[in-house]
């Protein structure tokens, strides 16, 4: 009887042992899980930032580079682009009205010629470097005239130099004034290279705008009277002045 009771205890020992292995090992697997959900935690951060100079440079990186034939095309739309605006402008009065204002008050000395274009960008530009460089009337006068400043200049210092400054007040250096005056006699003389050829602009402007206005007013005229529209060479004058006043602008 005693050996049959140590035999039934043994099937419920190692139901016991087999329990406390089973737990041991569960303690050991729940840490490793914790860990591997905390590694993948601190993961995170480094894929999601909210910097915007990261964010940006991510999203630039995955933007195609401009080809050569993406470039050609867009000049190709800036041009256009350019074209209709400068049409846009054509079809109001106003705006020739503005040009002929500005011509008539550089002929009268009202207006300076830096004010109403920009002299370094059309001075720089394609069509200035085309046009024959020559010395004209008024080139030469603003020359002079710049020249004989500089030299009252020169002389006027020369003769505050002499007189001793008993105030002791600050004076501009002469380099400064130097270059400033160097600055106004370039842009005098970039203004008087380029009066010459805006002027002539302005002009044809103003003669093809007014032979344009003189088709307009036949057309409303027709209109009103009920006669139809300008004849087939009339409408062909009208496109070619139209066209060359877009040119000329």
């Amino acid at each position: 009887n005693v050996v049959e009771d140590e035999d039934a205890e043994d099937p419920a020992a190692e139901e016991s042992d087999n329990d406390e292995e089973a737990e041991s090992e569960g303690g050991e697997l729940a840490p490793a899980g914790n860990t591997a959900v905390a590694t993948a935690k601190k993961k995170e951060p480094t894929d999601r930032t909210d910097d915007p100079v990261r964010m940006y440079l991510r999203e630039m990186g995955s933007v195609e580079l401009l080809s050569r034939e993406g470039e050609i095309a867009i000049a190709k739309r800036i041009e256009a682009g350019r074209e209709t605006m400068i049409a846009g402008l054509c079809e109001s009065p106003l705006t020739f009205q503005a040009l002929i204002i500005w011509r008539d008050e550089l002929n009268e000395g009202t207006t300076l010629l830096r004010e109403i274009i920009d002299l370094e960008t059309t001075y720089s530009g394609p069509e200035a470097k085309a046009a024959p460089q020559f010395q004209s009337p008024e080139k030469i006068e603003a020359d002079r005239k710049a020249a004989e400043e500089k030299e009252k200049t020169r002389r006027v210092r020369s003769s505050e130099d002499d007189i001793t400054n008993v105030g002791g007040d600050m004076q501009m250096p002469e380099e400064e004034e130097e270059d400033e005056d160097e600055s106004n006699l370039s842009l005098a003389a970039m203004e008087a290279e380029l009066r010459p050829q805006v002027m002539e602009t302005l002009d044809l402007i103003a003669d093809t705008y007014k032979k344009l206005r003189k088709l307009q007013d036949q057309q409303v005229e027709a209109r009103l009277a009920c006669a139809g529209t300008l004849s087939s060479g009339q409408e062909r004058r009208y496109k070619e002045l139209k066209d060359q006043l877009i040119t000329s602008v």
